[in-house]
């Protein structure tokens, strides 16, 4: 490792280490086990982060589930009350190795796996105090010289998956469920919307079922009844994420972000409404449930216009919107896409990640559980094959 070059030897890396290690008066063994012991991931002691909210939630067998927030991010992340057990010790001064022996002497199993994938989705949405810097990349990303390409995945991305955000959302949302808004969500106001929407269903299907009136044509023209279908399913978009956020702002939570995204050059409205999940079950039923609901209420307006009107344009115009209302109000509601209805039957059941999970099992539990006969099956796998199943 060394040289001579002018006379001058040139000491190597490993000698220059063991000369410092000789001056320092310490043994070369015990350095080797000092570096083993750091090197020792067992011993990471993690420490939350000071921006961390908590929420409590209890599900209706009386399980605790817990939810976190990252005050400065808005990221969310659900626990269940193992993995809760594990994230109220990182305070810093419990090493992971502390963490598996306390979790082994309070549930009689070592969490290894469970750990590992708590510790990689507590540090990818900042929960965790030590955040990882790529430095290199941030460094060559800097020094990087733009180029036509670049100038062009920039369009690319803008008109494919391109976004505009309203600011103070938030904001402007609370003024608005406090200046009226609030009115919708009380007894008679929802009472009163319910007999709007079941009149505008039996007029919608009279009109439709008599031959009076037909989705894509006003006044005899289907190039009119088309654009009118279209600007209408453009304001039940607008409508729909409008009844998400008022709900938000009715259980007191945060709508954090408002705009539009561009999908393939088309604008498409979008509420983030991701604050609701530190509030109860009920609550986020709620709010996913407000969207596809406002849009029927419009729907139902409209159809209760067709029979008052006396013109028979628009007639026309206020038969396509009480029909693509309704239509919006139906898709959003089945729950084997990933729309509302999804959403409402994910918090019913109280299961996150459905989808995922009962994909997953039917792809590799389902068949060990064949085998081993139904009898044994338990609520959540029973729920896997059902809506699985019926998903594809």
């Amino acid at each position: 490792m060394s040289h001579e070059e002018d006379g001058t030897e040139t000491t190597g890396l490993w000698r220059t280490l063991d000369v410092a290690v000789s001056r320092q008066a310490i043994a070369t063994t015990d350095m080797w086990a000092v570096v083993r012991d750091r090197l020792d991931t067992s011993k990471r002691k993690p420490r939350q982060s000071p921006h961390s909210e908590v929420a409590h939630h209890v599900t209706s067998r009386g399980d605790a589930q817990y939810v976190l927030r990252n005050t400065q991010t808005d990221d969310y992340l659900m626990l269940e009350a193992h993995d809760f057990f594990l994230w109220e010790r990182m305070d810093g001064n419990h090493s992971l190795r502390d963490l598996a022996v306390a979790y082994f002497a309070e549930h009689g199993a070592f969490p290894f796996d469970r750990l590992s994938f708590l510790i990689d989705q507590l540090k990818e949405k900042g929960f965790l105090a030590e955040r990882p810097v790529q430095i290199f990349a941030a460094v060559g990303e800097r020094f990087r010289l733009p180029s036509r390409l670049d100038w062009m995945a920039r369009w690319s991305t803008l008109l494919f998956r391109g976004e505009f955000v309203l600011r103070n959302a938030d904001r402007w949302f609370a003024s608005l469920y406090r200046w009226g808004g609030r009115i919708g969500f009380t007894v008679p106001a929802v009472v009163v919307q319910a007999l709007v929407v079941v009149a505008g269903i039996f007029l919608v299907s009279w009109q439709w079922g008599t031959g009076r009136h037909a989705p894509g044509q006003v006044a005899g023209s289907d190039g009119v009844g088309l654009l009118v279908l279209v600007a209408f399913l453009a304001l039940g978009m607008v409508v729909h994420e409008l009844g998400h956020a008022l709900a938000v702002k009715h259980h007191g939570r945060e709508v954090r972000r408002c705009g539009a995204l561009l999908h393939y050059g088309r604008p498409t409205p979008f509420v983030d409404t991701s604050d609701i999940w530190m509030a109860p079950r009920r609550a986020r039923i709620t709010v996913s449930f407000a969207g596809p609901w406002v849009t029927a209420v419009l729907g139902g307006i409209s159809a209760i216009l067709v029979a008052l009107s006396s013109n028979p344009v628009l007639k026309g115009v206020f038969f396509q919107n009480a029909f693509v209302s309704y239509l919006s109000f139906l898709i959003n509601l089945i729950p084997f896409l990933e729309l509302d209805g999804y959403y409402i039957l994910m918090d019913w059941l109280e299961i996150p990640s459905l989808r995922i999970k009962a994909m997953g099992y039917i792809k590799q539990g389902m068949w060990k559980q064949v085998l081993r006969g139904w009898s044994g099956a338990g609520r959540e796998e029973r729920i896997y094959v059902l809506f699985g199943i019926a998903s594809a």
